[in-house]
């Protein structure tokens, strides 16, 4: 079921249900037309008017996580495995072991990453977020377990794919661990290690901010964007401490609320 609301949530008016029918997990919005929402079974929704009416795509398996750029291009997390073991005990995201897929029609037709068997990325097994920032660029963090976490990113469409190792070193660790997109650029949420030469360090709240996938630097943004409630809960957490100012702009809060259920 996909509902809207329009009043901060006081009222719902019911846009899409199927007795019977799959799970829906996660629901996003591209603009204020473009959205999707997908979820177990190969279930893929897709609107261009804001919600009023969904199309049906079959992705063949569970989709558990995507992400879309426009209504044709997107990439998502397909069958396999959501809740592998991470070890960690602090929250840290869901761990998927499934393939990663590209699609170019809206979610007709998906093509596998076969990049993803070379040498150099083989190892990298784990995926914990997947990001569409346009009909050219996408990106992963995936994991080789026990040894470390890694940016996986493409800049032609999916044809050639580049392993970013994240910054690993005497002072310093960045275990970026989400992904949110915005207007074709990204940004990655997590923890960093910090002072590692002193007295073992400690971890503080992170976020990096790039326009590629590939060059990512701290800092605020110079302009306020709609934040996800994770990505609000991310600011809320990291802004505040002082020095460090590594935390979100100003958070703005516009649209519909949606929610999914059975």
């Amino acid at each position: 079921m996909i509902a809207s609301s329009s009043d901060g949530g006081s009222t719902w008016q019911l846009k899409h249900q199927s007795r019977g029918g799959e799970v829906l997990l996660n629901i996003a919005f591209v603009n204020d037309k473009v959205g999707h929402a997908a979820g177990t079974g190969g279930r893929l929704l897709t609107t261009t008017d804001g919600g009023k009416s969904w199309k049906m795509h079959n992705a063949g398996e569970s989709v558990w996580m995507f992400s879309f750029a426009d209504a044709s291009n997107g990439i998502a997390v397909i069958g396999g495995n959501r809740d592998v073991p991470s070890g960690l005990t602090w929250g840290g995201p869901t761990l998927m072991d499934g393939p990663v897929k590209l699609t170019h029609d809206g979610g007709d037709h998906w093509q596998d990453i076969t990049a993803l068997t070379s040498n150099e990325l083989r190892p990298f097994t784990l995926v914990l977020a997947v990001a569409a920032l346009d009909s050219s660029h996408y990106l992963m963090i995936r994991r080789q377990s026990q040894i470390e976490d890694a940016f996986v990113v493409t800049q032609d469409a999916g044809k050639s794919w580049e392993l970013v190792h994240m910054q690993n070193d005497a002072t310093n660790r960045v275990l970026a661990r989400w992904l949110f997109v915005h207007q074709g650029e990204v940004w990655a949420f997590g923890m960093e290690l910090v002072h590692r030469d002193t007295s073992g360090g400690y971890g503080v709240p992170l976020t990096l901010h790039s326009r590629d996938g590939e060059t990512w630097v701290h800092g605020c943004m110079e302009y306020a964007v709609p934040m996800s409630s994770a990505a609000a809960i991310h600011r809320a957490a990291t802004c505040g401490m002082g020095p460090l100012k590594r935390c979100m702009g100003n958070a703005n809060s516009i649209g519909h609320f949606l929610r999914t259920a059975r």
